[in-house]
């Protein structure tokens, strides 16, 4: 299988949902045409941010197509493929294929505490078959994590092809060490608070969720101002944007994603609704969002 190098900015997308919970493909195209018009270089459907682990086989895969033919060829999409088992991972990647995606993403199995062995195994006989290219994630809300060394025992198998990293700034360090001159392998930084000590240990390929369909173009706008050398601008623009993100999430007593489906309702981006049980934010909680956005310039 072909190695793929992945550079740029890529959207961990939001699954768009109506107000009974079901899946809204008209708001789905709003949001992605928006996040590609801003210049971002990829699409992630169902990671966290669209949470995956809300649907059922046969919702991911219609989740899945709908946004490959929404991006029409416009960028890769990248699937994510959540699963407990061996088995169901390979059912799911299948199923992303099917559906047109270029590349799964997904996480060790979480339910059981794995050891490195048994998820170096997971991934090694996910790569065999060979289906689709493959990134690992280690995600902090997951129990299980790779070590460095694991990675990179991995990452020489030619079906994984990148690991998107979302733990902390010490991590993701080791990982850039231990990655940064290999031409065949991809470290993403998932993190929006730590986009730019990202940027600037040398890391170019970023997943973030809420910040990637809320605010792409401001994503965009710190990356260019620190690859044209423009540091002073990018670190004044990365704090007014982390400031943002931290008065965001601390705005409301439901869950981050929630605040940031909301935000993008006010800024007439989609809807609100999160899969139930999960909490969507009242009229009160949007109110305060609402002067968070307009204290920002962001309405």
């Amino acid at each position: 299988m072909e190695k793929i190098k992945l550079d740029g900015l890529i959207a961990a997308v939001c699954t768009q949902l109506d107000d009974g919970g079901a899946f809204n493909p008209e708001n789905m195209k709003c949001e992605i045409d928006y996040v590609l018009k801003s210049g971002f270089d990829a699409v992630f459907p169902l990671g966290f941010a669209g949470e995956v682990k809300a649907f059922d086989r046969c919702e991911r895969k219609e989740i899945i197509k709908n946004t490959v033919d929404i991006v029409s060829g416009r960028a890769k999409v990248i699937a994510g493929t959540f699963a407990e088992s061996t088995r169901a991972a390979g059912q799911y990647i299948q199923d992303a294929k099917e559906a047109g995606a270029d590349i799964a993403l997904l996480t060790p199995p979480s339910f059981y505490p794995l050891t490195q062995e048994e998820m170096i195994d997971f991934f090694i006989k996910i790569a065999d078959d060979e289906i689709l290219p493959v990134i690992i994630y280690n995600c902090p809300e997951s129990l299980n994590h790779m070590s460095p060394a694991s990675v990179s025992k991995v990452s020489v198998h030619p079906g994984i092809i990148g690991l998107k990293e979302t733990s902390d700034q010490i991590t993701l360090q080791k990982m850039q060490i231990l990655f940064r001159d290999r031409e065949d392998f991809t470290l993403i930084s998932g993190d929006e608070f730590l986009y730019l000590p990202a940027l600037s240990i040398g890391i170019e390929s970023f997943i973030m969720g809420g910040p990637s369909t809320l605010t792409p173009g401001w994503c965009v706008e710190i990356l260019n101002l620190f690859n044209d050398g423009r540091y002073n601008e990018a670190n004044k623009e990365y704090l007014r944007f982390i400031d943002f993100y931290h008065s965001l999430f601390e705005a409301t007593s439901c869950c981050a994603m929630a605040a940031i489906k909301a935000a993008m309702e006010i800024r007439g981006m989609g809807e609100r609704f999160m899969a139930h049980p999960v909490k969507s934010l009242d009229r009160s909680e949007m109110k305060r969002v609402e002067k968070l956005l307009e204290s920002f310039s962001l309405v």
